[in-house]
């Protein structure tokens, strides 16, 4: 079998050899007997149509033969590749079967002759044998050969001997099996051939892009279908001539000039890219990224380029439009900048103004609300009153604290904002200041089963100067929030000292609060510290940590936290101080006064209470229930309906915001009820803004109460709209002089439950219950619980805690 190049720059050469041996040989003018051979073969096998094979008979001598030999060979052209295939056979080889049969007739012809006469009968019987047992076989064999040089070749000779002939029969079989097996396997090659051929052509001409092939001198041998699109013209019209004379590149000189250089680089082995702008089949000027690749062969040598173009104008339109919008968007930023510069200016004139405004109500919330609490604990501290009162009392105390606090965070934000939050320096013994704190902690800690831990250096000072106040909430907001975040584990504070650089003197406090909490998300670190901020879902107003940073700041020092979700946090701060000596420590003495103790003919009145707080439900409630007012209650605005038009009150407080349905929403539907007319509607509702206002005034509330109320505003609104007179004193209610001597051996002997529940309940600040656990210990212990009941009566919960503890 061989293969050889028929028309192109391969025209004669060998491109498969009897085992590789002649590949690449250049054959075209070997001349046997005085012909050109090669000639013959390729001419032969290129007239034959797609698909059709012929036979031709040639000499043929191959190198180190001493005589050409004819062969018999089997032809086909395979035009995509240029290939002539051939599969030859000696004639000579076919010839020695009619050879041995010949000499074989010469020896029997001898033979007879000198037999004689007398056996002629007899040799014509063996001679009648010898020619059915050689002439016929010989004559299958020649037969059989006559049709391969046809082509066909699956031709087996079925001779049942053993002798030369039969061997000729055997090794002729064997030889056309072969044959057969090879021309088989071509035919499976050319199929898969054929087969990625059309492949290939497919996916060549379906790419959206221009692609081609050319020769390493730059002669366009083959091109796809969107180029030839593009360029509006014909596969004729460009394949086989130099690319650069193409429609391709045809309308510039200059860029001809160029592809000639990029085609010498290509063949060189260079990879070469470049843009450049080409007319397509409408003559619009377009702009192509044309690269052009070389291929190189197993030697390294180029034998091919593929050139390959991407239609780049709608991108470079898009690119430039872009540049034009991004240099309009730069200054549309610039004339924003200066506006919001201005805008800046104006909103801290108005953030100031806001700040200024938020500190003076502030001020005016919290005068009332200290008022409030005042009056309580002179009252609690009082032996004469009631025990229910007293856990009237306590529940007025409660909330009143907490919104004490809140109003106190707001005013303190609003002095940071302002710039009018000052620290009040003084001397004061910093270690009883950190060890109150942490036995107060420590039990909140004990209640979660958690471990607070004191970690304190001997260098860290006992007496500093400072605010006490300041560093005492900063410690109390960082801890308390460890104990709140973390969930098992432990919390450790650390107390060290570390001197200030070179340039200052002095030193600073050191604190670090350890915890084995949740931990804060890296995203959320840098905005923990800004006012109103709340990670995740729990109860707060999202001021502490800004505070406290506030207050770090203005104590002369800084903080940090370092977090890692699931693991804990660490918060480490720094205070600048001085040591002193000197130990100050101030006491908060509450104000007492009277007020109504009654008013003419309340048992007429029916008030209807609308509240969804419980507490604030409960202080409506007993503020008025001890007058003798006809009490109703409802935890929402749907209830109060019901109750309105079963009951008919004289006066309703209604609530703001509620479930179910809101103050506003019942008040409107109140109002709908003919006989509403007589009843007087006030709004209740911590947000005291003008249009709330309004809008629950034009809903049909007569009147309006801002939270926090204390009980004269409360009596003021009923005294106006019932029009019935309130029964006043002016007397002063005194409290005794309270027994401040505790009996810590008393306590250590109550059950070691009821301590448990006392200390829990001190924690959680349950006025209720501590109130409570005081009567139940009068039953065992009536001068114990005198004395407790004088600590708690006002607020003095640490040397309970601390005898609880012992």
């Amino acid at each position: 079998m061989f293969v050889l190049g028929g028309t192109g720059k391969l025209r004669g050469h060998y491109i498969i050899s009897q085992q590789g041996k002649r590949d690449g040989e250049n054959i075209w003018n070997t001349q046997v007997e005085g012909r050109y051979v090669i000639h013959q073969i390729i001419n032969t096998a290129l007239s034959l149509k797609p698909g059709e094979f012929t036979a031709i008979s040639y000499p043929w001598q191959n190198p180190g033969e001493p005589e050409p030999r004819r062969k018999i060979a089997r032809l086909f052209y395979f035009a995509p590749w240029d290939w002539v295939i051939g599969v030859s056979v000696y004639e000579d080889e076919l010839q020695t079967y009619k050879t041995v049969l010949n000499e074989g007739r010469r020896i029997m012809t001898d033979f007879m002759c000198a037999a004689g006469l007398f056996i002629t009968l007899l040799i014509g019987f063996i001679s009648i044998f010898i020619s059915m047992t050689i002439i016929i076989p010989i004559q299958h064999i020649t037969r059989a050969a006559e049709k391969i040089t046809m082509g066909k070749f699956d031709q087996t000779v079925e001779v049942q001997s053993f002798d030369e002939i039969g061997r000729l029969a055997t090794t002729f079989n064997f030889m056309t099996g072969r044959l057969n097996e090879t021309m088989e396997g071509l035919r499976n090659n050319e199929e898969k051939l054929k087969e990625s051929a059309r492949k290939i052509r497919a996916i060549f001409d379906l790419s959206f892009e221009f692609i081609g092939l050319l020769t390493p001198e730059g002669t366009l041998i083959e091109v796809n279908e969107s180029a030839l699109n593009f360029a509006g013209v014909q596969l004729s019209d460009v394949i086989g001539k130099p690319f650069w004379e193409t429609r391709f590149w045809s309308h510039s000189k200059e860029m001809q000039d160029k592809l000639k250089t990029a085609i010498l680089k290509a063949s060189n082995g260079e990879f070469v890219r470049f843009e450049v702008t080409n007319l397509d089949s409408r003559n619009e000027v377009r702009i192509i990224d044309f690269s052009l690749k070389p291929v190189n062969d197993d030697t390294g040598k180029v034998v091919f380029m593929i050139p390959e173009g991407h239609d780049i104008t709608d991108r470079k339109a898009a690119e430039t439009e872009l540049l034009k919008h991004r240099e309009h968007l730069e200054e549309m930023v610039r004339e924003r900048t200066n506006e919001l510069a201005a805008a800046k200016e104006i909103a801290d004139t108005a953030n100031k103004s806001k700040s200024l405004f938020l500190a003076n109500m502030s001020h005016e919330l919290r005068t009332p609300m200290n008022v409030i609490l005042g009056f309580a604990h002179i009252m609690a501290q009082d032996t004469q009153i009631h025990p229910k009162h007293k856990e009237n009392l306590k529940l007025i105390l409660k909330s009143g604290e907490h919104l004490l606090t809140i109003i106190n965070n707001i005013l303190d934000i609003s002095k940071i904002e302002s710039g009018r939050l000052d620290a009040e320096v003084l001397d004061f013994d910093l270690g009883e200041l950190i060890d109150g704190l942490i036995s107060m902690l420590r039990v909140r800690a004990e209640a979660k089963n958690l471990q607070l831990t004191l970690d304190q250096s001997s260098s860290f000072p006992r007496f500093v100067r400072t605010d006490p106040a300041k560093l005492r909430q900063i410690i109390i907001n960082l801890v308390g929030n460890s104990i709140k975040f973390t969930f098992k584990g432990s919390i450790t504070v650390k107390l060290g000292i570390m001197s200030m650089n070179h340039k200052q003197n002095g030193q600073y406090l050191v604190f670090e609060i350890i915890d084995t909490g949740i931990g804060i998300a890296a995203a959320d670190l840098k905005r923990i510290f800004q006012p109103f901020v709340q990670l995740g879902q729990h109860e707060g107003t999202g001021l502490g940590l800004a505070i406290t940073q506030k207050y770090v700041e203005l104590l002369g020092g800084s903080i940090t936290v370092d977090s890692e979700p699931e693991k804990g946090s660490v918060f480490k701060f720094t205070i600048a101080h001085e040591p002193v000596d000197i130990d100050k420590i101030k006491i908060f003495t509450s104000p007492g006064k009277g007020g109504v103790i009654g008013f003419e003919n309340a048992y007429k009145y029916r008030i209807l209470i609308v509240e969804d707080h419980l507490e604030s439900r409960k202080l409506l409630q007993n503020t008025l229930a001890p007058f003798g007012f006809q009490l109703l209650e409802a935890d929402n605005g749907l209830i109060s309906i019901e109750l309105f038009k079963k009951y008919r009150p004289d006066l309703i407080f209604m609530d703001r915001r509620m479930p179910v349905l809101d103050g506003l929403q019942a008040t409107a539907e109140i109002r709908k009820i003919p006989e509403s007319a007589g009843t007087v509607i006030i709004a209740v509702t911590a947000h005291a803004f003008m249009d709330e206002r309004q809008e629950m005034i034009k809903a049909g509330c007569n009147d309006f109460v801002a939270k926090p109320f204390f009980a004269e505003r409360i009596f003021t609104v009923i005294e106006k709209y019932l029009n019935i007179r309130a029964i006043r004193t002016d007397d002063d209610i005194a409290p005794e002089t309270p027994d401040f001597s505790l009996d810590r051996a008393a306590i250590a002997g109550l059950p070691e439950t009821l301590r448990r529940e006392f200390e829990d309940a001190i924690i959680r600040l349950d006025v209720a219950l501590i109130g409570d656990i005081i009567r139940r210990i009068a039953g065992q212990n009536a001068s114990l619980a005198k004395n407790l009941e004088n600590y708690a009566g006002r607020f003095d919960y640490k040397p309970i805690i601390i005898a609880l503890q012992e």
